[in-house]
């Protein structure tokens, strides 16, 4: 009775069935992942997803028009993905002086604003109050809340009536990468 007991002690244990199972399941799954990553997808109703080839913007005079493509005819065709063909169409030849900013000494006298953003978060037009206040401009962040929705915090400086000061910080901002816009105020 010894030798049976010592015998079946030195016998390895036995893997249940369940973990065999679960184990082969788990590396189908991997297998399968695998092959649906490295597979190419069709958009619904377009060709295969590929990435569009990125060109060169082209100016295209504002009298060129074309005209819309007719109705699909099948189903499958209704969703389609033209804007890289109708963009273009749509590209409008803007004269090199209106790309440059006007100088103020054209500008009438009145009271201006100089908004240096607008943000969604508080946090960040801080950022940017601080970013000006170390360049030695005072700003102050304005609250806005549009339709009963959005909240914006505008970060303005100003009011400028003095035309000089009002170049002098536009300048600093155009120094600075800066985007900013200049606002006329009613007063």
């Amino acid at each position: 009775m010894t030798r049976d007991y010592a015998r079946k002690a030195k016998q390895e244990p036995m893997v249940p069935p369940w973990l065999w199972m679960t184990t082969g399941l788990l590396i189908g799954l991997f297998v399968a992942f695998l092959f649906y990553i490295n597979t190419d997808r069709e958009v619904p109703g377009g060709e295969a997803s590929a990435p569009a080839p990125v060109s060169k913007p082209r100016l295209v005079p504002p009298t060129t028009k074309q005209q819309p493509e007719s109705a699909p005819t099948k189903k499958k065709d209704r969703v389609r993905f033209d804007f890289y063909k109708l963009l273009p169409e749509y590209e409008v030849m803007i004269p090199e002086e209106d790309l440059q900013k006007p100088e103020l000494k054209e500008t009438p006298p009145g009271k201006y604003l100089l908004q240096a953003g607008s943000f969604s978060t508080a946090d960040d037009a801080d950022t940017r109050r601080a970013q000006l206040a170390l360049l030695g401009l005072v700003a102050r962040v304005r609250t806005v809340t549009i339709d009963d929705k959005d909240t914006w915090h505008r970060v303005q400086l100003g009011p400028y009536e003095d035309l000089e000061k009002l170049e002098q910080a536009r300048k600093l901002l155009q120094s600075n990468d800066i985007e900013f816009l200049l606002l006329k105020t009613k007063n």
